[in-house]
């Protein structure tokens, strides 16, 4: 961030130099007299064009000499035709625009005034802080003291970020204003010139005077206010400097503390409880609060002043979620008793200010920024009281002594941390504190017979717990007293983290729960339908997100975590070269995050789309398919994008890739581009949509998917055949739905001869017309005589439906029908008869016949 910064600064001050030296050899070109009485007090006012024709002086004066004076334009002449090419209606108001958006930057913001007034105080506090008599001592300070004098130098890090950022904007905004106003500036004081050899016109040169003087006051305005900003962040950037040199110290001494653990900094416990003060002075708990609270150059009131705001959001926070559980609470007694959904979210809701404070004090450090240690020390006391209300009752009975028994074990835990290092009484607390604890968490391993996944899981926390213990325990009784303070640290730590997890876990299960079952969420048929799943998922992807961050804080409670994350990053940084590739294993790494984000994206917004968006729109049939499937394909392609500039492949590297790939596509891979691109016209263009029923020589079936490189078609027999998109569009497709699912139906039909048409007619009509599936609007069911057949006289009814998948049954029943009102009516459906007119037999065959 530093080396940004200034190196942006740099880049100003280049761009300034440049400007500069080309202004100074335009001013030398002129004529130094006639600048400094048209042009004086400004600066760069003598810009390329600032010099009128009457002044400029020829590019060859020998040229000039023997030009005949009769060819050379009249200086008058030439400049009103200046002044009459002249748009002064748009520059006018040109400058207008430039000067009203220049007004709000000729006086200092709020927080640059606000940065001018903090800086002072600012740079004495970081000289005090800095001073090499206090950075001389930070190798003989404890844990704790580096822990809150690191917490007070972040600050002042974010502090200055923030200016940095703030100033940054600030100059950009200065400079590009400025640069339009001089632009400006330099076309009126062409015109100026060009008016003064003119004659002065009247009326005109006023106005170009007028506005010159305007851009002229305003630039000098600018310019103060960029040097005001530019000076800003020249202090700014060397306090940055002090800061980031000051935070590596303390991130040596820190790693210091490390080289101790396997050294024996104490006598073993056999020869007696003499402790061996690291830091030369032994101070009371009280004592390190106080001076953990002071140890800020600020004063106390000043300090109380800084965290105030921050402690009012924590109230506003605890009274905004006390009262809306409270709500919760009193709806809840409408809740169905049997519902074990909602089992959760009514223990949560019957503890609500537990719930509330439980919630505020987690979101204590986005609350109240780069607070004290101590600070953090109350709430971590604070938090223990509703985390043994919250998550006991929630457990089963055999677990909640466990429970129990680890909030005690954490209270404990974080007075002997906070005790000061290498005293005896701290060594004292921690052999009894690691012996309780191997003792109960062992006894209750032991006892507890359930087998289900919560009790296996506390099950292996608590061995665990008490190994790493018992290794502190034997580390104190060998004199390895820092070693044994490290891990009973990390372990409280570990169990803290966990703890707290499980219960933000909790309390976020409750609300989604609560949400689902909500009259809101009701409304959503993602909840209504698929509540189960969404709750499934949403809890396995928070749990897997707890066991990340618990995992990470366990390592830097037993402060391997920074080599850890040094040793990773040193790792993911390490580049090898694949011709003009460079790959690290970072980029590898970012580019499979990135697939595998997109991934699951792009499922949740297919689903989303699917089941809650698009059914609400009434969109025609097909239309929201292929709304999802192109939404799919594009944030696919978004996230191939993302993946491979995080490779670090640009867009040359993407063209050649490309080229090869349409070289490979000349040689053999035509078939699949079409298919694609068939695919993207099926989807847009739609001419076949998911549920028409098409006929395709000889496929005949149900499309039931169209995708980008071929579609499925069930046939009527249940066989699924994958067809090319390609044929879909190529080749002569029947699409018997594809303005509606209207069809036809026709019932064909013989009579005897010597029954009286007209009845049957009548009859056929009557039928379709009495049938409720047959449809009345538009076209009406109709019957006619179709010919006289050999056997019968042929009639033909036809009928129309509107549900094409059930023309099928519907053509049977109305045949049954037809069947049954003909046979009423008493007219007979004939079969075929054939005459048989036998001219001659063989003879004998009549006799040998019989």
């Amino acid at each position: 961030m530093l080396a940004r910064q200034l190196g942006i600064r740099m880049g100003a001050h280049t761009v300034i130099s440049s400007r500069g030296i080309t202004l100074l050899a335009l001013v030398l070109s002129m004529s130094a007299a006639r600048v400094v009485a048209q042009d004086a007090g400004v600066p760069e006012v003598a810009d390329a064009g600032t010099a009128g024709p009457s002044e400029a002086p020829p590019d060859d004066p020998a040229i000039a000499a023997d030009e005949p004076e009769a060819d050379r334009p009249d200086p008058a002449e030439e400049a009103r035709e200046v002044l009459r090419g002249a748009h002064l209606g748009e520059l006018a108001t040109r400058t207008r625009t430039a000067l009203q958006a220049a007004r709000p930057l000729l006086r200092a913001t709020d927080s640059i005034t606000d940065i001018q007034r903090r800086l002072p105080r600012t740079e004495a506090d970081l000289e005090r802080l800095g001073h090499p008599s206090r950075l001389a001592r930070i190798s003989q300070l404890s844990q704790r003291e580096l822990a809150d004098l690191r917490q007070e130098w972040r600050r002042y890090g974010t502090m200055l970020e923030e200016w940095q950022s703030t100033l940054v904007e600030r100059a950009g905004e200065l400079e590009q204003a400025r640069g339009e106003l001089v632009e400006l500036r330099r076309q009126w004081a062409t015109l100026r010139r060009a008016s003064e050899a003119a004659g002065r016109p009247e009326g005109r040169h006023e106005r170009i005077v007028t506005s010159l003087e305007q851009s002229r006051g305003a630039a000098t305005e600018l310019d103060q206010q960029r040097e005001l900003v530019l000076g800003l962040q020249d202090r700014v950037s060397e306090l940055a400097i002090v800061v980031e040199d000051v935070t590596e110290q303390l991130r040596a001494a820190s790693a210091a503390y490390r080289d101790r653990l396997f050294v024996r900094d104490a006598p073993p416990l056999w020869q007696g409880l003499r402790g061996a003060a690291t830091s030369g002075e032994e101070r009371s708990l009280a004592a390190q609060a106080r001076e953990s609270f002071l140890s800020s150059n600020e004063s106390p009131e000043e300090l109380a002043a800084a965290l105030a705001p921050g402690v009012v959001r924590q109230l506003f926070v605890f009274a905004l979620l006390a009262g809306l559980v409270l709500i919760i609470q009193r709806r809840s007694r409408a809740w169905p008793e049997g519902d074990e959904t909602l089992a959760i979210a009514r223990a949560i809701v019957a503890r609500p200010f537990s719930t509330a404070l439980l919630v505020t004090l987690l979101a204590t450090p986005a609350l109240v920024r780069h607070a004290p240690v101590a600070l953090y020390d109350v709430v971590f006391f604070l938090l223990l009281v509703p985390l043994a209300r919250v998550l006991p009752p929630l457990a089963p009975p055999h677990v909640r002594p466990i429970l129990y028994f680890l909030v005690g074990f954490l209270f404990v835990n974080r007075i002997e941390s906070t005790m000061p290092e290498g005293t005896e009484l701290r060594r004292l607390v921690l052999l009894l504190e690691c012996v309780i604890a191997i003792a109960a968490l062992a006894l209750w391993a032991q006892r507890t017979k359930q087998n289900d996944r919560l009790t296996a899981v506390l099950r292996g926390v608590a061995v665990t717990a008490a190994i790493m213990l018992a290794l502190g325990l034997v580390a104190n009784a060998l004199g390895y007293f820092f070693l044994a303070e490290m891990i009973g640290v990390g372990t409280g730590f570990s169990v803290y983290t966990g703890l707290t997890l499980v219960a933000a876990v909790v309390v976020a299960q409750a609300l989604l729960d609560l949400a689902i079952r909500s009259d809101a969420g009701r409304l959503s048929h993602a909840f209504r339908e698929h509540g189960t799943l969404i709750h499934r998922r949403v809890l396995g992807a928070l749990s897997f997100a707890a066991f990340v961050l618990w995992a990470f804080g366990t390592l830097d409670g037993y402060g391997v975590g920074a080599s850890l994350w040094k040793w990773a990053a040193e790792t993911l940084e390490n580049q090898w070269d694949v011709g003009n590739l460079h790959l690290s294993l970072g980029a590898i790494v970012a580019a499979i995050g990135i697939v595998v984000v997109t991934h699951y994206a792009a499922r949740c917004i297919r689903f989303l789309l699917e089941i809650d968006v698009l059914p609400r729109m009434r969109l025609e049939p097909g239309v929201d398919g292929a709304i999802s499937g192109i939404t799919r394909y594009v944030i696919y392609g978004g996230g191939l994008l993302l993946a491979l500039a995080a490779l670090g492949i640009d867009a040359s590297q993407i063209a050649l890739v490309a080229g090869a790939l349409g070289v490979g596509i000349g040689f053999g891979l035509q078939n699949i581009v079409a298919n694609f691109f068939a695919g993207l016209i099926l989807m847009l263009e739609r001419p076949v949509r998911i549920g028409d029923f098409i006929e395709i020589s000889p496929l005949v079936g149900t499309v039931s998917r169209i995708g980008l490189r071929s579609s499925t078609v069930r046939a009527p027999d249940g066989a699924e055949v994958i067809v090319p998109n390609e044929k879909l569009i190529s080749r002569e497709v029947v699409n018997w739905t594809l303005s509606d699912r209207k069809r036809r139906v026709e019932v064909r039909v013989g009579v005897a001869y010597g029954t009286d048409p007209h009845r049957v007619l009548e009859i056929l009509r009557r039928v379709a017309q009495e049938h409720a599936e047959v449809t009345k609007d538009g076209v009406p069911p109709s019957a006619s005589f179709v010919a006289f057949g050999e056997s019968s006289l042929d009639f033909a009814l036809q009928f129309w439906t509107s549900d094409f998948g059930e023309a099928g049954r519907i053509r049977s029943e109305v045949g049954l029908r037809v069947h049954d009102a003909l046979t009423e009516a008493g007219i007979e459906i004939p079969f075929p008869q054939r005459d048989l007119h036998v001219k001659s037999l063989p003879e004998g065959f009549v006799a040998k016949k019989a």
